[in-house]
């Protein structure tokens, strides 16, 4: 785990609603819906010109301050329909960002971000079993991630993919097979 440096500066704007996906210190992953104020930089351990960002909380007045780490998700505006894990109070405590849904929904949504940072680290699941995870960006895999080797090391990745993959063909074989039926029906009429 590390934290987004300086040099990955994102734009924020102070009064703007934003949402925040992470995973946390104790390994769950968090929604945090605020408006920005403002950015401080500093040195944070061992790490130099960390981020760190004051903000206000959704239903909150105090200010409050968040480091940003390297799994952050940001997005503008609050409400984006994103459901994670401890929505269901399903806690899979994986050290990973683990959203609920179908992966391709799950994809679009994350397409508008504003920032991603490790897509690696980034799983799904069905509402039905929340805790039979897959690696959205399997490309990206963080393979150093023990949750995420162990994820990919299952097959469940591959088994989800030739699973769809088939079905894909199928239903392209049967649009393919009505197209040419319909075809020589016209072709039959004239």
């Amino acid at each position: 785990m590390g934290y987004i440096k300086k040099d990955d500066m994102i734009e924020l704007k102070e009064g703007q609603k934003y949402t925040m996906y992470w995973c946390s210190g104790m390994a769950s992953t968090c929604r945090l819906e605020f408006e920005f104020v403002e950015f401080r930089y500093e040195s944070y351990a061992q790490y130099e010109d960390t981020i760190l960002m004051v903000f206000k909380q959704k239903g909150k007045r105090k200010l409050q301050q968040v480091r940003l780490h390297e799994e952050t998700i940001l997005f503008d505006g609050w409400d984006n329909g994103l459901v994670i894990d401890t929505d269901l109070n399903s806690f899979c405590m994986s050290a990973t960002i683990n959203f609920i849904g179908k992966k391709f929904d799950i994809i679009s949504k994350l397409e508008k971000a504003k920032y991603i940072g490790r897509k690696g680290v980034i799983v799904f699941a069905s509402k039905e079993k929340p805790h039979e995870q897959y690696v959205l960006y399997p490309d990206s895999a963080d393979l150093s991630h023990a949750v995420i080797e162990r994820i990919m090391a299952k097959g469940s990745e591959l088994k989800w993919y030739v699973k769809n993959v088939v079905k894909h063909l199928q239903m392209k074989k049967i649009v393919m097979d009505m197209i040419a039926k319909s075809m020589l029906i016209i072709l039959n009429i004239f």
